[in-house]
């Protein structure tokens, strides 16, 4: 998942929970570079190399994470009390429509090509 409209998607798609992985390591300094299996980390995230150690700064990045995951607890929150609950256990996926013919049969959510017209800013959709 990549944000917090991702998560209330998976929530009303019936999802227990939301994880953030690759995410959270971007949010932490990670640029994907994808030498963490052989411990050349440039950033210093993975990496048992000095010289990388070096570059990796665990406050900044610490605080960098947090931001990243408030704003995720934003988005949740605010599209949570946009749909008009108080809570994301009440989610569902009456919640969601789908706006392409192919997200409609992958989900199996009505198709609503119209709702984009009619509500721009909507953000929970599907396709």
């Amino acid at each position: 998942l990549r944000d917090g409209i991702d998560a209330v998607k998976a929530l009303c798609l019936g999802a227990d929970a939301a994880a953030f992985g690759s995410s959270v390591l971007i949010a932490g300094g990670c640029i994907a570079c994808m030498q963490c299996h052989v411990g050349q980390c440039v950033t210093g995230i993975a990496t048992q190399d000095p010289e990388h150690e070096k570059r990796y700064k665990p406050t900044v990045e610490a605080e960098n994470i947090h931001r990243f995951l408030e704003s995720v607890r934003w988005q949740i929150a605010a599209i949570t009390d946009g749909l008009g609950y108080q809570d994301v256990r009440q989610l569902n996926r009456d919640d969601l429509v789908a706006l392409t013919p192919e997200a409609a049969a992958m989900t199996r959510l009505p198709y609503a090509p119209e709702y984009r017209k009619r509500n721009p800013n909507f953000s929970v959709q599907v396709g």
